[in-house]
């Protein structure tokens, strides 16, 4: 290659003629400019620049493969890759082997294997058989590569296309054919390609990818003509580069950690020394700016240093920094410009104190993601003392203890004793998945060794020995027993809410038996199911527990008094579930929550994270003032427990740790609560109107300590006279506040202790004469207590929604839009609406970006679309309309879930079906989603139903004294995908003709 740069894939459009190969479209994005890549390895410590078989190249190490982040969407329908490919000198070692390419981890790819007499095999990986999943595929293979002397330069090319399969070329000929084995539904923004890897080192050069499958003198100019080619490919990558400018050197991330605590991690005092290190393919001479700032944005420290590199060379520039204060720290790198300066975080730093002996358990646990000693010595490091796994405590997992019918198997004790404290207690023990052998419906085939479990219903008989025996085996080191997770979610639990209620009866009286001291929770419900959960109530499912178990996920963003209303109905409704069933109230334990956010880095793209241009840059602030205000409020609604999400690796959404292994925001936010509060009473919050003041109380030892928000974008004054001292004031990381700060609250939350009983402080919050200096920002009409004749109450989110925040992606409904949403002239056929005049239609309908029931839909705004911003089927009022809609376009792979927002007129009774949506995949099979009354949809006029599937969303409409009432209803229906390894083409609405007409105004996907 002759520019560092053209290392970014291709993805081509078709065109027609040898001379047009390299036109198309871009599609992937290796950041080579500073050399970050998709899983947290810098380009740089994995390829160096090499002689290319034209112009330059880059060369891999062994074992230490590159990845080159997608920033679209690939259908693996068809498609081509190709690439000049050298290995190193010497023989390949007797079963190693030599991948040169890899889409999605490796069930994608192109290897030589040591063994098997060395055959290269274009692989496509997987099976339609569930339960094999994963197999090797030698269909499409060659010999030749391993006779290739080590050196030499050879032209590897790869084609596949559903319909006609798949072909391997070696130097512009075809090597090899066969069918297209399972082809899976391709890949999206953030996963990731693979160049090299195995036992010998590669390298790569001229690096292009199609996304149709190209004719064979099209491959054959590729091997023939490298020169032309790579002229046609810079000029397409120069006419349709789409990545910022380009960096004159490659600055990577610092990181990622590789100890317990990270580099990233220094106690408070302590002094930190970051190497930034500069590469140059080119001789480069510039300054490079290093700028510290807080977690606020606040500019801290500036360093400037003069470079002289030449080409191929790199320095390292140490970042010195030593923290004003505990909390979390930014390291930006700048580079000037001609035209502009470059900025690129490269760093973050923690400065947080050592846990101070061992602590009590309380309030805070945490769900974890790893249980290994590494992963448990970070979280000791950070103060966590309890820990639920992400049903990844495989100690316990039924097909890991038993994985045939027989004796009992404990090879995986050793990740209960990573946690282990004085007394035990310090993990919550899960009694989870079905193996294959105890299938209610009949043994299927055995599970593979490492597959995730099976929800399937389980023989009761064998449940109740594997419960048993489990707790009997860790009696004395888990004393809390939780008995499945999240069984109202399909792919967690293949039975009824009833046979889950004899699970849950069986379960407890084997624990009970195991050990009479053990504490029996369940089931770890998610919060939306209401319905479903009274079915297992009314079955007698409470009966043998002794907690009650949830899930409550909360939106990163928004206003605290949403989330404060959506926690409270979740909660009472699992209270009332025990007082209707049992007469009495059982403790609630918040067993797995947490919320996504966006990255706190900017200038950076990785794995797993939506492009920049989409990400929030207010998301981390705002997160973490939710994750702590979400702490207080479970706390105030009388939850005993909670256990927040700490996965223990970077990533995206709902992980604790940002890129380079060190802490979000929100996780240090959380953890700073659980340091001021975590065992101490807590004595309620006190609710004042101006500004949306909030005060949470605790009573800690010498005082009351005192937690203050606001509204969102307030700032208000508070002027009081305090029975006490005031001890301390902290900011939301728990580091000191300036004496002369002013007492002003903000969205932002922070802590005071004063040295007084906590009536008496309540008494002084009540009485302060509170001056708003800034309104908080109105709710919107549907969220606002004041306007509540629509009596729908508050409802939590949909679960999907907030744990994939960053990856909900709103369809575009323009080919199918066929009406607006006010309608001036009743029965005219024009709509919009259902055709009913202009009071009785969804007028004013809030458009552009909103979120309902922390669903993210994009509603078109008729004015700017020809007036067409909703699809409407025909019914009663609107004969006339085509009873099926065009395709809606969705073209996203890894689809986990599709949500309709929709509504119906002259619906009918409960039951019927008046639509259906039918998805089609890439692959030409589809897959049904029937709408019924009452269950996924419901009237406009008809807002909340207590056995509805679906949440109803109030809109406000336009009056006139006719009086109709003042809201109409849209309604958000989920749906899980069955087929989440199928890209989804394309949606299309059908009307059932039972009369009944229907609105869509959005469609949203979330991607796994």
């Amino acid at each position: 290659m002759r520019d560092l740069a053209r290392l970014i894939p291709l993805l081509l459009a078709a065109v027609t003629g040898p001379a047009a190969v390299c036109d198309g479209l871009r599609w992937w994005q290796g950041d080579a400019a500073t050399g970050w890549s998709a899983t947290g390895r810098t380009l740089a410590g994995a390829l160096a620049v090499a002689d290319g078989r034209v112009g330059a190249a880059l060369a891999g190490k062994p074992g230490d493969p590159p990845d080159l982040q997608a920033l679209g969407h690939l259908d693996l329908a068809q498609g081509t890759w190709a690439s000049w490919v050298r290995r190193d000198a010497g023989d390949l070692p007797a079963n190693g082997h030599w991948r040169w390419f890899a889409l999605k981890g490796g069930n994608f790819a192109v290897t030589t294997h040591g063994d098997r007499h060395r055959p290269t095999f274009f692989m496509t990986g997987g099976s339609d058989d569930p339960a094999t999943g994963f197999r090797w595929d030698y269909a499409v293979m060659s010999q030749a590569p391993a006779r290739w002397p080590g050196g030499a330069w050879h032209h590897v090319a790869i084609v596949w296309d559903r319909s006609s399969g798949r072909q391997l070329w070696l130097d512009g000929e075809l090597a090899a054919k066969g069918p297209a084995a399972h082809l899976g539904g391709g890949v999206g923004p953030g996963h990731r390609l693979t160049l090299g890897g195995g036992a010998v080192a590669t390298a790569f050069d001229e690096v292009l990818l199609w996304n149709r499958a190209l004719a064979p003198a099209e491959i054959a100019r590729l091997a023939r003509e490298p020169e032309a080619v790579a002229a046609e490919a810079a000029a397409h990558a120069a006419a349709h580069a789409q990545a910022p400018a380009a960096w004159p050197v490659r600055i990577p991330l610092v990181g990622p950690a590789t100890k317990p605590a990270g580099p990233g991690v220094v106690e408070p005092g302590a002094s930190a020394e970051v190497p930034v290190t500069v590469h140059a393919e080119r001789a480069w001479s510039g300054e490079l700016t290093l700028v510290w700032s807080d977690w606020r944005e606040r500019e801290l420290a500036r360093t400037s240093q003069r470079i002289e590199l030449a080409a191929g060379g790199r320095v390292t520039v140490p970042a010195p920094f030593t923290p004003p204060a505990r909390g979390l720290y930014k390291l930006t790198a700048l580079v000037a410009q001609p035209g502009g300066t470059l900025s690129r975080d490269v760093a973050t730093l923690a400065c947080w104190p050592q846990p101070a002996g061992e602590r009590q358990l309380g309030f805070f646990g945490h769900h974890v993601g790893s249980w290994n000693e590494q992963a448990a010595a970070w979280g000791k490091r950070f103060g966590v003392t309890q820990v639920r796994g992400h049903n990844m405590l495989q100690a316990t997992w039924w097909p890991r203890v038993q994985p045939a019918d027989g004796p009992f198997s404990w090879q995986l004790d050793h990740q209960v004793s990573y946690w282990d404290r004085p007394g035990g207690g310090a993990v919550l023990g899960q009694l989870f998945g079905t193996p294959w052998w105890a299938d209610a419906k009949g043994a299927r085939t055995p599970d593979r060794p490492n597959a995730y479990p099976s929800g399937a219903r389980p023989r009761l008989d064998a449940f109740a020995r594997y419960a048993e025996a489990t707790v009997a085996h860790f009696k004395g080191r888990i004393h809390d027993w939780e008995l499945w997770n999240e069984p109202d979610v399909s792919m967690f639990w293949g039975g009824s809410p009833e046979e889950l209620a004899e699970l849950a009866t069986v379960g407890a009286a084997a624990i009970r038996r195991a050990d009479p001291q053990a504490r029996v929770l369940g089931m770890g419900f998610t919060p939306g199911s209401w319905a479903w959960h009274r079915a297992f109530a009314k079955a007698g499912g409470l009966a043998g527990l002794d907690v009650l178990t949830f899930h409550a996920y909360h939106r990163g963003a928004g206003d605290h008094e949403l989330l404060w209303r959506e926690l409270k109905a979740s909660v009472g409704h699992f209270r009332d579930l025990a007082r209707e069933a049992l007469g009495r109230e059982l403790p609630l334990w918040d067993t797995e929550s947490g919320c996504g956010d966006d990255s706190w880095f900017h200038g950076v793209e990785h794995e797993g994270l939506a492009p920049e241009a989409l990400r929030r840059a207010d998301a981390p602030r705002r997160s973490a003032a939710l994750t702590a205000i979400h702490a207080s409020f479970l706390m105030d609604l009388g939850v005993a427990k909670s256990f927040g999400y700490l996965w223990n690796s970077p990533g995206v959404d709902l992980q604790a740790l940002d890129l380079g292994g060190v802490p979000r925001l929100r996780t240090l936010a959380r953890q700073a609560l659980q340091e001021l509060v975590d065992g101490q009473p807590h004595r309620g919050i006190v609710r004042r109107e101006p500004g949306r003041l909030r005060a949470s109380l605790w009573e800690v030892p010498g005082g009351t300590l005192v937690q203050w928000f606001a509204g969102q974008g307030a700032e208000l004054a508070i002027p009081a006279q305090w029975p006490g001292a005031v001890l301390r004031r902290l900011d939301l990381l728990g580091a000191a506040l300036p004496a002369s700060a002013a007492w002003t609250v903000g969205d932002e939350p922070w802590y005071c202790e004063i040295a007084a009983p906590p009536a008496l402080v309540r008494a002084a919050i009540e009485a302060a004469a509170v001056v708003e200096l800034t309104p908080a920002a109105p709710l919107p009409a549907e969220q606002n207590p004041a306007q509540a004749g629509h009596r729908v109450p508050d409802l939590p989110p949909f679960p999907a929604a907030v744990e994939g925040s960053t990856r909900l992606h709103p369809v575009d409904l323009g080919p199918a839009a066929n009406f607006a949403f006010r309608d001036d002239s009743a029965g005219d056929g024009k709509g919009g609406s259902f055709d009913e005049g202009r009071f009785n239609c969804f007028d004013p309908m809030p458009q552009g970006d909103q979120l309902f029931h922390g669903v993210r839909f994009a509603i078109r705004d008729p004015a700017t679309c020809q007036g067409r911003a909703a699809v409407v089927l025909p019914g009663r009022t609107i004969p006339d309309l085509a009873k099926i809609s065009p395709p809606i376009p969705v073209g996203l792979a890894r689809v986990r879930t599709l949500w309709f927002l929709h509504a119906s007129n002259w619906s009918g009774k409960a039951g019927n079906r008046i639509a259906t949506y039918r998805v089609t995949y890439a692959d030409g099979q589809q897959a049904e989603i029937p709408v019924v009354v009452d269950q996924g949809i419901r009237d406009w006029w008809q807002g909340f139903h207590a056995d509805a599937q679906c949440k109803p969303v109030p809109i406000r409409v336009a009056q006139d004294g006719d009086g109709k009432q003042a809201w109409r209803f849209l309604h958000v229906m989920e749906w899980a995908n069955p087929r989440s390894d199928a890209a989804i083409a394309s949606v299309t609405l059908e009307s059932q003709g039972t009369g009944a007409a229907v609105l869509v105004a959005g469609i949203t996907a979330c991607t796994w």
